[in-house]
């Protein structure tokens, strides 16, 4: 394979968040201890959720590796409710762009493809929740891209953000 120096790549996530909003959003800022004021507040369950969508910048500097970062969107709908009177209230909805620096290790490089994977660490910002920022990872233990300068990928991933299948193309250059 050509030794490309950048790479884009657009994707779409299909899978779904890997914890409840409430938990996605406050497990990362709540101390470790919720305090009794937690008890009684608000909670949030998911009930739809948009899919995952991301825009990844890569540079080369080694044959084996590249680093960059991601912009990941998500939205969620669901209902409001407290735990200890179980009432529901309206229907809320959050969306969520996640800034994530990349590094990616390339396992196999052929004349048509690659066999890498990746570890993401950065924040999320939330709009239409209490929590505004928190710490958000991602995990793509496998991925899979074929084509030369235009290409096609799929990539197995877990984290905070989601778990599922990315599906994607790209271009190098």
């Amino acid at each position: 394979m050509k030794p490309y120096k950048f790479n884009i790549s657009a994707q779409v996530g299909s899978g779904g968040p890997t914890l409840s909003y409430d938990k996605l959003a406050g497990s990362r800022v709540i101390p470790s201890k919720p305090s009794v004021k937690d008890m009684y507040e608000d909670k949030v369950s998911v009930d739809t959720y948009s899919g995952t969508y991301s825009i990844c910048f890569e540079t080369h500097p080694l044959a084996w590796l590249s680093y960059g970062g991601s912009v990941y969107y998500n939205r969620m709908k669901g209902q409001t409710y407290n735990l200890l009177t179980g009432d529901r209230h309206t229907g809320k909805s959050f969306d969520v762009i996640y800034l994530m620096p990349e590094v990616r290790f390339f396992y196999l490089r052929t004349q048509l493809s690659t066999l890498s994977g990746s570890l993401s660490g950065g924040m999320g910002i939330y709009s239409g929740y209490r929590h505004k920022a928190a710490f958000d990872w991602q995990i793509i233990p496998l991925a899979y891209t074929i084509g030369s300068k235009v290409y096609g990928l799929a990539e197995l991933s877990f984290g905070s953000i989601f778990a599922g299948v990315n599906f994607g193309i790209g271009v190098r250059f």
